[in-house]
């Protein structure tokens, strides 16, 4: 179970002992009123960017899940990522789902992705034979022909700290079950990866396949443990890898991170750092700025 703490500090960058002092965030600094936070999260739903129609995600609160959701949407369009839905990130995200409503011939192309647009993006997946679900992710922006990826890092290149743990997040939100084999899972631009611990990893730092635990060491370098910051990783060759986020505390001897492990699936936790046996070792990702 993903722990309330991570989520408000680790997942959404409060700075913590050791990190790189990514904006701070509590569930109770940012202030948006109700019929504007339900047009946020109906957008951030029906263009896939961790929310879901299906679930109580679209509560018109502004609470953790919408920050994470927030985040990712963010790094994606050159924006401030602090998990607020502000004046410019409403802008960009209002103006996207208008696009959205062009292509599936909504009348009022308003920016809100209400359920008039949901039934009409449904009706235009289903004359292109595309799942239809009435949710705009990348197949369906794809074959509209509409970039999803306006800014951030491109497969296998530089990518920031930030956007390491936005990316993180968005896989927390969507919860893939873990797995070894397939069907591979998207990540926010509709490249796949592998839904096992180093297959998250990979997609975490945006790397150019999916990499093995065997073969971290190939895209990143050892690193001493006073050395970590938010997006490194802990790896060992044989056995799991994780993402570090920040220390819990100046002890040092747990921190705040994401993994995937089988029956436990994917968390955003507090993790001791000599779990498992003092196996893992600390790196960090050769293109991360």
């Amino acid at each position: 179970m993903t722990s309330r703490r991570t989520l408000l500090t680790g997942a959404l960058g409060i700075a913590a002992v050791g990190t790189v002092g990514l904006p701070a965030l509590e569930a109770n600094a940012f202030t948006i009123d109700p019929n504007t936070c339900a047009r946020v999260q109906r957008a951030l739903a029906g263009m896939w960017w961790g929310l879901e129609y299906t679930r109580s995600d679209l509560d018109a609160e502004y609470g953790p899940r919408t920050a994470m959701a927030t985040r990712v949407f963010q790094a994606y369009h050159g924006l401030t990522i602090d998990g607020k839905p502000g004046p410019l990130t409403q802008a960009k995200l209002f103006d996207r789902a208008k696009v959205v409503q062009q292509v599936a011939g909504v009348s009022k192309r308003d920016g809100n992705y209400n359920q008039a647009t949901l039934a009409a993006v449904t009706a235009w997946q289903q004359s292109k034979g595309l799942t239809a679900d009435g949710i705009a992710g990348p197949g369906t922006m794809s074959k509209a022909g509409i970039d999803r990826q306006f800014s951030g890092s491109s497969v296998g290149g530089n990518i920031t700290r930030a956007e390491v743990i936005a990316r993180a997040g968005f896989w927390v939100l969507l919860d893939p079950a873990y797995s070894r084999t397939g069907p591979w899972f998207s990540d926010p631009h509709g490249k796949t990866y592998r839904r096992d611990c180093s297959g998250y990893v990979s997609m975490c730092l945006h790397a150019s396949k999916a990499h093995s635990t065997h073969t971290m060491h190939e895209i990143s370098y050892e690193i001493d443990k006073s050395a970590l910051r938010p997006g490194d990783i802990l790896n060992q060759s044989a056995y799991h890898v994780t993402l570090f986020d920040g220390w819990t505390s100046s002890a040092r001897t747990h921190y705040d991170g994401f993994d995937t492990r089988g029956d436990y699936g994917l968390e955003a936790r507090e993790i001791p750092y000599d779990y498992p046996g003092d196996f893992l070792h600390p790196r960090r990702y050769h293109n991360i700025v």
